[in-house]
């Protein structure tokens, strides 16, 4: 629990590096809790500690030059609703990455035992990927100026992925020819052939390709959507401080 003079030594070491605060310092600052999940803004105004408050406040004023270069200029409810997407994205990317690591693993025979899987596995990731991109396409019209985003999209485009290339039907390949599953028509596409081929080291390329251009940008946009939206709860802190709403200060 952090009060009285607890919280001062807790917060005299931001005291005295004030005008030097570094971008993961700040984020640091912008997400300390103490037991009651108060931030440290919070808890420097209900303890009196009036300098202390101030120069947190001057911290968090500052533009971050990080955030500038690549946060969407959304409304909080679509950054909310984009970081939602996003975080989904992630956590369905879980499964898809297990099979293609599994099934292209070098133990055993480097021929692909599943083509057909490892293609509808690579393939349900880039649709997710893609109608990522088209979501932040709706919250920010116009070129894609966010170097994550823009490094996704441009990796769809170099895979030559369409939504469009899937489809239903009943492959050769599949487990029963009386279902009606996954099909692909994306036949001479640079992901199909990878994610196609009959050898795990092509599988295997994908996988690395599409985490290193795909997969890192998307966990690293999330990061900036959650600065972006910690930045707008301190200013909410900061007019609420201004109008002397302690019960703003306190929630």
């Amino acid at each position: 629990i952090i009060k009285g003079i607890h919280c001062y030594k807790l917060l005299q070491p931001i005291n005295i590096r004030i005008l030097k605060v570094k971008n993961d310092e700040l984020l640091s600052i912008k997400n300390a809790r103490n037991n009651q999940g108060n931030t440290l803004l919070q808890v420097a105004s209900a303890n009196k500690h009036k300098n202390i408050e101030s120069k947190l406040l001057n911290i968090l004023k500052e533009p971050d030059l990080v955030q500038s270069q690549f946060i969407p200029e959304c409304e909080l409810d679509q950054l909310e609703d984009l970081a939602s997407y996003v975080d989904m994205h992630i956590k369905f990317s879980v499964p898809y990455f297990h099979t293609l690591r599994s099934i292209s693993q070098p133990y055993g025979s480097e021929k692909n035992p599943s083509p057909w899987i490892t293609l509808k596995e690579g393939s349900y990731y880039l649709e997710n990927a893609y109608h990522l991109v088209e979501v932040y396409k709706k919250c920010v019209p116009g070129s894609i100026d966010n170097e994550n985003i823009k490094s996704v999209n441009d990796m769809l485009t170099t895979l030559e992925f369409n939504p469009k290339h899937m489809t239903t039907g009943c492959p050769d390949e599949a487990f029963s020819r009386k279902a009606n599953i996954f099909l692909s028509k994306g036949q001479g596409t640079k992901y199909y052939k990878l994610l196609h081929s009959e050898l795990k080291k092509d599988v295997r390329s994908f996988i690395e390709m599409v985490e290193l251009n795909i997969e890192i940008p998307i966990k690293r946009f999330l990061e900036s959507i959650e600065q972006r939206l910690q930045s707008a709860l301190s200013k909410k802190l900061l007019e609420a401080i201004k109008s002397d709403n302690h019960l703003g200060v306190e929630n």
